[in-house]
């Protein structure tokens, strides 16, 4: 189902929040669009599809498409859930005071908190690599007062090892970069560690798909931050940052970071979130379905 929004219309700021709940509630197998005339059915269907999109999303001038990697093209997720999986049961007695849940409950959090501060420059990427599990020695190690810098290093580098072996795509990524690559230019940009991106990269065999690729490690600046973006910009010889369009799963650091940076967006909006005012040109609920917009 896909629904057109103008964000020049009456119908864009007055029936929008109406409009998105009956969508989200209601399993239609029709496309709408909505002009400023009103809503009215096209008779093309498309079954399984659930798209939101905005007539703001201008794909006539586009001249370069990047794509976010992790939990947009590669299931990061799914693959960092694995090797967590493997790395508790291979070092289980290190952290005898931890379940499995309580172990990667910590985790998580201990992770996003590094790269936050990674994104605010107040640690490195090494730091970020071995401090979240120096933190967890420190908690859920039975030994007491030892110094495990050196083991948490090792454990770093051992869990990247782990991770690299349970890389996955998304289904339908292969026909997204198809769809989307046939007249036009793409590219990457990840915060990602420069090693694990260079590796998904020959994994998948992307070395002559991506014509531009940005890693946040190599530049020094990390999204959402907008030098990140207008440096993607630069390198493709384009001024107008109106004609990037930048496709990515994580609203605050994708989206947010891309607009303000006054890129087109799209949203691979993986959990359903409801943002009311979004500031999304369009919104997708799997990548899968971004070949529709190219279609």
């Amino acid at each position: 189902m896909c629904v057109q929004k103008s964000k020049n219309t009456f119908f864009y700021y007055k029936n929008r929040d109406f409009l998105e709940l009956i969508i989200r509630n209601f399993a239609l197998d029709h496309v709408f669009s909505l002009k400023s005339t009103g809503i009215f059915v096209i008779v093309r269907r498309i079954p399984t599809l659930f798209l939101l999109e905005s007539m703001a999303l201008n794909l006539e001038i586009v001249k370069v498409i990047y794509f976010d990697i992790d939990n947009t093209l590669v299931n990061h997720s799914a693959s960092e859930d694995k090797a967590l999986t493997l790395f508790f049961n291979t070092h289980s007695k290190k952290f005898l005071d931890a379940t499995f849940e309580l172990f990667t409950t910590h985790y998580k959090s201990i992770n996003q908190e590094l790269w936050r501060k990674l994104a605010l420059k107040e640690v490195t990427v090494e730091e970020v690599r071995s401090n979240r599990f120096l933190a967890l020695l420190e908690k859920f190690s039975a030994k007491d007062n030892m110094n495990f810098e050196h083991e948490a290093r090792t454990m770093g580098i051992q869990y990247l090892e782990m991770y690299d072996t349970f890389w996955e795509l998304f289904e339908g990524v292969a026909e997204v970069i198809e769809a989307t690559s046939k007249n036009l230019p793409l590219g990457l940009l990840s915060n990602g560690f420069r090693k694990q991106v260079l590796g998904k990269i020959k994994q998948f065999e992307w070395e002559n798909t991506f014509r531009h690729i940005i890693i946040s490690e190599d530049v020094g600046i990390m999204k959402p931050h907008r030098e990140i973006f207008d440096h993607a910009l630069r390198i493709t010889g384009h001024a107008n940052p109106q004609e990037m369009l930048y496709i990515g799963d994580h609203y605050e650091t994708d989206i947010i970071g891309a607009s303000q940076a006054g890129w087109q967006t799209v949203w691979v909006n993986l959990h359903g979130e409801v943002k009311i005012d979004s500031v999304a040109d369009a919104e997708v609920s799997t990548i899968g379905e971004i070949g529709h917009l190219f279609s």
